[in-house]
């Protein structure tokens, strides 16, 4: 028996009440995105790619250890040029000034 029909199957013993809340949590449960772990913060990326560049300067990785890092590294470089994209577009927004030449002003509203 498979664990969703194990569960229905013990959902026939409860009453109406906590049946209904039984399904409705099942049901949140299933619209859960994949678990993704958490995106890591800019400093924490940063210390992980600086001991992933650490272990292939070493040259003792195999070639499959290697690459494996080698593809992490990659990502997180992608990933600190997203956020530090993204730090910069939250503080700066190039506007005109009142003779209509560009000038860079810092970002208002929320979170600015």
């Amino acid at each position: 028996m498979g664990p969703r029909r194990a569960a229905r199957a013990g959902v026939a013993a409860m009453s109406a009440g906590e049946r209904w809340g039984h399904v409705e949590r099942m049901e949140q449960e299933e619209e859960k995105p994949d678990d993704k772990p958490a995106e890591p913060s800019f400093e924490a990326a940063m210390a992980e790619l600086e001991r992933i560049v650490r272990d292939l300067e070493t040259g003792a990785l195999g070639l499959d250890e290697a690459l494996r890092l080698y593809e992490r590294g990659v990502a997180l470089v992608r990933l600190c040029g997203g956020q530090l994209d993204g730090a910069e577009a939250r503080l700066r927004v190039l506007t005109l000034d009142g003779e209509g030449n560009p000038v860079l002003a810092p970002l208002e509203g929320p979170g600015a």
